[in-house]
């Protein structure tokens, strides 16, 4: 029974289902008409389905603070960008490569009248990136791996007693 187990947490790797990960922004800022705006917050963005929520992301700079906010935007389309509306227009953020790794480095940061529309002005200088706590999967096999000899462990001492 116990090499049975060991078999099946180590057997064949099964697919892996993507679970959303949230983003929190390091470092970043943007230069919009010649002020540089600090670029704080973050959001969620499930890969596997394209769908982000939970952004809320402010613009901290000369200017004043701006804050863009969506709970649901629903589906992306494009694993390259996210956006969020605000008050006076939309955010929309470009990043370097597809948001499925741990730091995604920003690369261009648009100004538009609504979220998903036309952006009608980008700023210079975009710098930072976005950073997510992803779990280790050595970390879980691990954890499996003792949970499954605390297991038999306790097994083989009630067959002895």
């Amino acid at each position: 029974m116990g090499i049975a187990a060991i078999a099946v947490l180590f057997g064949p790797a099964r697919p892996a289902s993507a679970t959303p990960i949230t983003y929190t922004f390091s470092n970043a800022s943007a230069v919009f008409g010649g002020v540089t705006e600090t670029i704080t917050g973050g959001f969620t963005f499930d890969i596997a389905t394209g769908y982000e929520s939970d952004v809320f992301i402010t613009l901290t700079g000369q200017s004043g603070v701006s804050t863009y906010t969506e709970t649901l935007m629903g589906y992306v389309g494009n694993t390259n960008e996210i956006s969020a509306a605000g008050v006076n227009g939309a955010l929309t953020i470009y990043f370097a490569g597809p948001l499925s790794s741990a730091t995604d480095n920003l690369q261009l940061v648009g100004q538009g009248a609504t979220a998903f529309g036309p952006v009608s002005s980008f700023a210079s200088s975009p710098a930072g990136s976005v950073t997510s706590a992803v779990p280790e999967p050595s970390a879980v096999m691990l954890l499996s791996a003792g949970l499954l000899g605390l297991g038999l462990l306790r097994r083989n001492r009630r067959l002895t007693a």
